[in-house]
């Protein structure tokens, strides 16, 4: 980020450059949320009682099958993204429809390779190893920044290479620590008929699911297209915001949300209802904590903080934008936080229904607010919807884990 900044700072290229990843963002995080709430339930059921060989044949379908969906989709992008682009783009600038078709060939490989990525972390965390999924991205960002760093005329072309070799990296690191955890890849798949029950039962939760994952990434990719109307480097302020809001999100929760669920897959299995009290109060006192101070820091200290931080082409002007869009997203970061713990719960309970009802109270909230607040707050409107959606779904999230402590509920249906 440090990098971009200097050498894009707030503008129509950089503008450019996060609309043409925006549908494969949000196809990227459609297909890994549905894979996610379907696969880790059955796969902790199928190791409990048919063994980690027969577990590991079906890993290997999930990721044969991950691999052709997200390519087929990637050609999906490619069709489909260039009449967005330009019909989004009717009241911008040349300089910003130019730039999304130059990156969008580049943005459209991120699909299958962020689809794999993310298998190969969830069959990590399945044998404890996690932390090489965790800490792939490290490489992944440093092979950016190197290019970056080594290739700075190198502008447009330079960022869109770096974010889509720098993935590749991160998707060889998962595969080998896969490996040296004692997975095979050249070995034989679980067939249809072998696996037919797990596979009915995949399809009922993804089935399910999906309305939920789609509502919920379509919340955090539709505010470029809504900043469409606020001008040059509104979609870039914006962007430097919500990535700053998700450090602190990935490093609370995000990151280890398949820790989280493989964990709290094995307690419901195991009716284990004390240690899922305890995990969700300590999730709720980091979350509250962290939220405080997160808060107080970018309301006192945000704008200076990124003008010293964030030099060369990134000004005051931008450090000031920047810093209104990234307070209000703060605001909404304990919700966001401990909404993802209680959901990551009711994944594991496999109640994919409530939470695809969920998703989209969210995204209605999302919608309505930013609507509501368009005028009085302008592109403010954005994140500040943002941070209320998370709040209204963490507020339905614990009154209904409150209600079954009440009403002492069994965690197995």
């Amino acid at each position: 980020m440090w990098i971009t900044a200097s050498l894009f700072g707030v503008g129509s290229v950089l503008d450019g450059y996060f609309l043409a990843l925006t549908a494969p963002t949000l196809i990227g995080g459609i297909v890994s949320g549905g894979l996610q709430t379907a696969i880790f339930p059955v796969r902790a059921r199928l190791a409990e009682r048919q063994g980690q060989e027969v577990a590991a044949r079906f890993e290997r379908s999930i990721l044969a099958g991950v691999l052709l969906l997200g390519t087929i989709l990637a050609f999906v992008v490619l069709l489909i993204m260039p009449v967005v682009i330009a019909r989004v783009g009717e009241s911008r600038s040349h300089m910003i429809q130019s730039s999304a078709i130059f990156v969008l060939p580049w943005a459209a490989m991120l699909v299958p390779l962020n689809a794999v990525g993310d298998t190969l972390g969830y069959f990590l965390a399945f044998r404890g190893r996690f932390p090489i999924a965790a800490a792939a991205p490290i490489a992944n960002a440093l092979l950016g920044a190197g290019l970056l760093l080594a290739w700075p005329e190198g502008g447009l072309l330079n960022l869109a290479l770096g974010t889509v070799l720098g993935l590749i990296l991160q998707v060889f690191i998962c595969a080998w620590g896969l490996q040296k955890a004692g997975f095979i890849f050249a070995a034989p798949l679980a067939g249809v008929a072998e696996r037919i029950n797990e596979w009915r039962e995949m399809a009922y939760l993804c089935g399910w699911s999906l309305p939920g994952v789609a509502f919920s990434n379509l919340t955090v990719s539709l505010p470029p297209l809504m900043l469409a109307a606020y001008g040059e480097g509104a979609i870039s302020a914006f962007g430097y915001a919500w990535r700053l809001h998700n450090v602190a999100v990935q490093v609370a929760v995000m990151a280890f949300s398949p820790v989280v669920l493989a964990r709290f897959s094995s307690l419901v299995a195991q009716n284990a209802h004390r240690e899922i009290r305890r995990l969700v109060r300590k999730g709720a006192q980091m979350a509250i904590g962290l939220g405080a101070m997160a808060t107080v820091f970018v309301w006192l200290f945000g704008a200076p903080f990124l003008e010293l931080v964030f030099q060369g082409k990134f000004d005051a002007n931008a450090a000031s934008h920047v810093a209104k869009q990234w307070l209000w997203l703060t605001v909404g970061l304990f919700p966001a936080v401990q909404g993802n713990v209680l959901a990551k719960l009711w994944q594991a309970r496999g109640h994919a229904r409530m939470l695809s009802f969920l998703a989209g109270v969210g995204l209605m909230a999302f919608v309505g607010t930013e609507w509501l607040l368009s005028k009085p707050f302008g592109e403010q409107a954005v994140s500040a919807g943002l941070s209320i959606s998370s709040m209204v779904v963490f507020l339905l999230l614990w009154g209904l884990y409150s209600s079954q402590i009440r009403t002492r509920i069994d965690f197995i249906r």
